[in-house]
């Protein structure tokens, strides 16, 4: 090659980490909205939940390394 070149070069490097704690219920929860009789407190009393929900502790602890490299070197074709 032959006269003036450019070379260009870059990175990014990063580390992510996520910590997260999801809520939970352990001991569970019920919904009652009349969903049996008509009437959310007397599905209460008959003890006829429309939802339950019970769940376990969920941790996400995520760690990664990410690393990016560019390297550019333009060229220029001039016809012959």
């Amino acid at each position: 090659m032959i006269g003036k070149h450019t070379l260009k070069f870059g990175g990014d490097i990063r580390y992510i980490q996520v910590n997260e704690r999801n809520t939970y219920t352990p001991n569970g929860w019920f919904d009652f909205v009349g969903g049996e009789t008509g009437n959310d407190f007397a599905d209460f009393l008959l003890g006829a939940p429309d939802l339950f929900n019970q769940t376990s502790l969920q941790l996400l602890d995520s760690r990664t390394k990410y690393s990016g490299y560019t390297l550019r070197i333009p060229t220029r074709l001039d016809p012959i």
